[in-house]
């Protein structure tokens, strides 16, 4: 299925730098030339994803992947409002290092058909008001639960305690029998071979996390869902196979980032699917 480019669409050079497409995209705001078909709002969404070089790099590579879910005006605006790595930490294509087996690189998707301006502009003013809506629930049921009026989502604490139990676990590992049969319980299975390859466990380069991510004492810090940045990084296929998927980031006793872990949950429980080591 045909996804939306917005470089066709605001007519803009994809080889452009991310950089120019900031300044370019910021003129056009500020001097009122909303003449693209979709208007200014379509200039507010592309600023926030193909001129933030982590989003632009996760928008670029599922444009270029005709098997990947359609990119719509809902999936630019998910990308435009998830919160991503900072610049400088941990980029998508960074999270490679359990690469999936048997991903070829895909033909650059064909560019999807301009719509007419009037019903561009609709589309988006109608995917604004929702955005809105789910905005202001959000907040709604943070209230509830702390409340404990509303029991349905008291569930994501008690998952997202068990991915943050099970990063200690996978921090705290040392020697080499212990970390195989931990990844053997707790590693997605299709990352698997990728994630013994990676500490060369068959080759006896392992020492331990801590020499892995060269500090002492390391914990896992925040934790968040990121069930947009799961569908921009994984095969369709990979994110059916869980619920929902959490981000950890783990530092040292000075409270200095060192990487980052990615859990899916599903029926079994967290599987470590991904995982960062900055500065490796």
């Amino acid at each position: 299925m045909a996804h939306y480019n917005l470089y066709e669409s605001l007519g803009i050079d994809r080889n452009t730098s991310t950089q120019g497409i900031a300044e370019d995209i910021d003129k056009r705001l500020s001097t009122g030339n909303a003449s693209n078909p979709g208007g200014e709002d379509e200039l507010q969404v592309a600023r926030k994803v193909i001129a933030d070089p982590t989003k632009r790099g996760m928008y670029d590579a599922r444009l270029d992947d005709p098997n990947a879910p359609e990119i719509d005006i809902a999936a630019l605006r998910d990308l435009g409002e998830m919160q991503v790595p900072a610049q400088g930490q941990a980029q998508p294509q960074q999270f490679q290092q359990f690469q999936q087996p048997g991903q070829p690189q895909q033909p650059q998707q064909q560019p999807q058909q301009p719509k007419q301006p009037s019903k561009l502009k609709r589309e988006f003013a109608r995917s604004s008001k929702l955005a809105l809506t789910v905005a202001a629930i959000v907040p709604l049921l943070a209230v509830l639960v702390l409340f404990g009026a509303y029991k349905g989502v008291s569930w994501f604490f008690g998952d997202e305690r068990e991915v943050k139990n099970l990063s200690q676990e996978f921090l705290d590992l040392r020697k080499k029998g212990e970390t195989q049969m931990w990844m053997d319980d707790h590693v997605g299975k299709e990352f698997m071979s990728d994630a013994s390859d990676y500490f060369d466990l068959d080759d006896g380069g392992y020492e331990g996390m801590n020499k892995e991510f060269d500090a002492l004492a390391l914990q896992p810090r925040e934790v968040t869902k990121s069930n947009d940045f799961a569908r921009f990084v994984l095969t369709e296929e990979s994110v059916d196979r869980y619920e929902d998927f959490y981000l950890v980031s783990v530092e040292d006793n000075n409270g200095k980032l060192k990487g980052l872990l990615f859990f899916g949950v599903g029926n079994s429980g967290p599987k470590l699917l991904n995982m960062n080591i900055l500065d490796r």
